[in-house]
C-alpha cells in the first residue's frame, strides 16, 4: 500500500510541475489599425448640422455614407485642420476608382479626398 501511495504522489507532482512547461500565451502587441478606405469629405460640423447632407447622401449613395467623428480616420483631422471631435459627412469606398463613381453619383464637390485608416469600423 505504501508503494502505491508514493508512486501516485510522484505521478501527480510530475504532471503539475514538469520540466517542459508550455509557454504562456502572448497578448497581441499591435492593435488592429482599422480598415483602410478612400474617403471623400463633403461637409464638416456637428451631427445636427450634418443632418441635411446625411439625408441627401442616403438618397444618392446609401451604401457608401459615413457620418463619424473625423478622429475615426487616421490623419483626417490634420488634413482638414479641424479638431478630432468634429464630425464629417463623407462617402467612402475601398478604392479610388469606386470612390470617384460614388462622388459622381452624389454630384457634390468634396472638401477632401484621401485614403485613410478607419479605426471606428465594426
Amino acid at each position: 500500500m505504501r508503494w502505491v501511495l508514493i508512486v501516485s504522489v510522484g505521478m501527480v507532482l510530475a504532471s503539475c510541475g514538469g520540466a517542459d512547461p508550455s509557454p504562456p500565451a502572448e497578448a497581441p502587441t499591435d492593435p488592429s489599425p482599422g480598415v483602410t478606405e478612400w474617403v471623400a469629405v463633403l461637409e464638416v460640423g456637428s451631427p445636427d448640422d450634418l443632418e441635411p447632407v446625411q439625408a441627401e447622401l442616403m438618397a444618392e449613395a446609401p451604401g457608401n455614407i459615413s457620418v463619424s467623428p473625423v478622429s475615426c480616420w487616421g490623419g483626417l483631422a490634420q488634413a482638414l485642420d479641424v479638431p478630432g471631435a468634429e464630425y464629417a459627412a463623407a462617402v467612402v469606398a475601398p478604392s479610388r476608382e469606386q470612390l470617384e463613381e460614388v462622388i459622381a453619383a452624389v454630384g457634390r464637390e468634396p472638401v477632401h479626398v484621401g485614403e485613410h485608416s478607419n479605426a471606428c469600423t465594426d
